[in-house]
């Protein structure tokens, strides 16, 4: 019976990932990737990303408000802005089709399929990837976060690239969760079902022997 307990737990698991609550937050995970896709497809098929790169980081180290991030962009990034330039494109594709691939999966077959934690965990490597990308653009273009205030009161906008990290914190933490929870719900399986199936093995050889 606590076996079936089990079982009817990992059930009702992967009917709650296939309603309403799962569903819109791996739709706002498939707009995320979407995001990231088209900015990467942009980068590919621009021919001027990769020339225009290395002057469009030096004005970048000009106008950020970072000193630190400064040095950064002028030592490191704009010397090898080709090769900044080709991680930062399939970084974005890669971001994009994993966090796509991913949700369709769980919403479709739900977390307790045998390849929902891994998928999950792609998705939480894609996340954050996106965040580490979102957080590098933030700083380049120089604008101050909106949780820590302005330098002044004409950059009272807020940039994407404040507000898609907290998105996506949140979708990391749904998808952890979800990995975590198919991992524990496995462990728990398996334990049972090899002791259901020891169980079958004795009454087997019970019959046998009344036989």
């Amino acid at each position: 019976m606590e076996g079936l307990g089990r079982l009817s737990g990992r059930t009702k698991m992967t009917n709650t990932l296939k309603g309403r609550p799962i569903f819109w937050i791996m739709l706002v995970q498939i707009v995320v990737g979407y995001a990231w896709l088209m900015s990467g497809i942009d980068k590919v098929r621009s021919v001027g990303f990769l020339p225009g790169l290395p002057d469009e980081l030096a004005e970048m180290s000009e106008e950020t408000k970072y000193g630190w991030y400064k040095r950064f962009l002028e030592d490191v990034a704009v010397p090898n802005a080709d090769l900044f330039g080709w991680l930062v494109t399939w970084g974005e594709l890669l971001v994009g089709i994993s966090l796509i691939i991913v949700a369709a999966f769980l919403v479709l077959r739900g977390s307790a399929d045998k390849w929902g934690p891994p998928a999950s965990a792609i998705a939480a490597a894609a996340l954050l990837g996106g965040i580490f990308m979102n957080v590098n653009f933030h700083l380049a273009e120089g604008f101050f976060h909106p949780l820590v205030g302005y330098s002044d009161g004409l950059e009272g906008s807020v940039d994407l690239d404040s507000l898609m990290p907290l998105v996506q914190l949140v979708l990391l933490g749904v998808n952890l969760s979800i990995a975590w929870q198919g991992i524990r719900l496995s462990r728990r399986v398996t334990p049972v079902a090899a002791g259901t199936a020891g169980g079958a093995g004795v009454v087997q050889g019970a019959d046998r022997g009344t036989a």
